[in-house]
């Protein structure tokens, strides 16, 4: 028989960036009590901000090295993407094209994963990277995050292909649909 309790949960560990100050503030009293250094406060705080500097300009490499893969991404690649990095990838896309790009919260997006605006113009995008043909529920998704968000348009995009079902609501609510093919060729701009 289950129980219904939660489990306890584990205490979670600090960041590592964070774990890591924690540890040479450590060694460095440690050796100052012990006398084997002299403490210059100025060499120390210049020393962590070269270290902070440094750590910044890593992550914001790695940042740009990700996100140029992504931009380069086939449709094969797509295929393989989960569904969050389906979005950043089309978010990526968009934000290239001028459009300005907000993400969703992945439990409360109301029908939108991604927001747009260009031009004075909102935009809601539904993501749905999917191998079987996308339903007319995405549409529907949709349609309720441009009500939700207050949008002038809405746009479900996937790498797969549309249900009659879902094509034939889309054309009677002005839902644009992009489906695999103008995702390939990129022809998915609103």
């Amino acid at each position: 028989m289950h129980s219904l309790r939660k489990k306890k949960e584990e205490p979670k560990l600090p960041e590592k960036s964070v774990f890591l100050l924690y540890l040479v503030i450590e060694l460095m009293v440690r050796l100052y009590l012990e006398g084997r250094i002299v403490l210059d406060p100025m060499w120390y705080v210049w020393n962590m901000v070269y270290a902070t500097a440094t750590y910044i300009m890593f992550r914001i490499l790695l940042s740009l090295i990700k996100r140029a893969k992504l931009a380069g991404s086939s449709l094969k690649k797509i295929d393989k993407m989960t569904g969050e990095e389906f979005e950043a990838y089309l978010g990526l896309l968009y934000d290239r094209k001028g459009y300005n790009v907000r993400y969703t919260r992945a439990s409360t997006d109301y029908g939108a994963d991604l927001l747009l605006k260009k031009k004075g113009v909102r935009t809601v995008v539904q993501a749905k990277r999917y191998k079987n043909p996308v339903g007319e529920a995405s549409v529907q998704q949709a349609l309720s995050g441009k009500g939700h968000y207050d949008a002038d348009q809405c746009v479900v995009i996937t790498n797969s292909y549309f249900t009659p079902a879902a094509e034939a609501l889309a054309e009677r609510t002005g839902v644009t649909l992009i489906d695999r093919e103008l995702l390939e060729t990129r022809q998915m701009y609103v």
